[in-house]
């Protein structure tokens, strides 16, 4: 039987049971999370270069800092572009 949608109503839904892994695909994880994973590995850039031992200036070390992670959130989005299948407008 087809509801108002055009979907068919007896179409059984499977569902990974609470506490449980099946079904789990870490590649369909790491796919919906790019951006955030692109964030917090330039972050992570940025507090590494913020903290390098070699400038004891504390605006210096900031501008390092957020210039790195500046162009690691650059890089990591021209790879993401280089390597994804994107619709061209």
């Amino acid at each position: 039987m087809v509801n108002d949608l055009g979907l068919d109503e007896m179409t059984i839904k499977r569902v990974s049971p609470a506490g449980s892994l099946k079904g789990y695909k870490f590649k369909t994880w790491l796919v919906k999370n790019k951006e955030t994973l692109k964030m917090l590995v330039a972050a992570g850039v940025g507090i590494t270069l913020f903290f390098l031992p070699q400038v004891p200036d504390v605006a210096m070390s900031s501008a390092i800092g957020a210039a790195g992670a500046t162009a690691t959130k650059l890089a990591a989005d021209t790879f993401d572009f280089f390597v994804s299948e994107v619709e061209l407008k």
